[in-house]
């Protein structure tokens, strides 16, 4: 769902939600939250979100930014599923580089 689209359908609950600028072939940032339409409701009125990476992404490709995001039932569970898709994310753009190393 494009970002402008986010609103109140998106439950005050924990989960974990991925960015992505259109045309990406990959995400562009994953992580995990305790209240998800508060912390994606600050990405959509482009506040600070306190991570300048995050928000100059967001600042420069606004109209471009696809969000998905997965409701989880706890904060534990959010933070092992964190890790699970960085490590996923981290090694997807490491790979092509290894390859052209090798």
């Amino acid at each position: 769902m494009p970002l402008s689209y986010i609103s109140d359908n998106v439950p005050p609950q924990p989960g974990i939600y991925e960015l992505k600028v259109v045309g990406n072939k990959m995400t562009n940032y994953v992580e995990g939250c305790s209240n998800l339409r508060q912390k994606l409701t600050l990405y959509r009125l482009k506040q600070n979100s306190g991570k300048k990476d995050v928000d100059q992404i967001i600042k420069k490709n606004y109209s471009n930014i696809l969000v998905r995001f997965e409701q989880l039932s706890s904060v534990a569970e959010v933070k092992r599923e964190e890790r699970i898709r960085v490590t996923a994310l981290v090694g997807s753009y490491l790979l092509p580089t290894m390859i052209l190393s090798s």
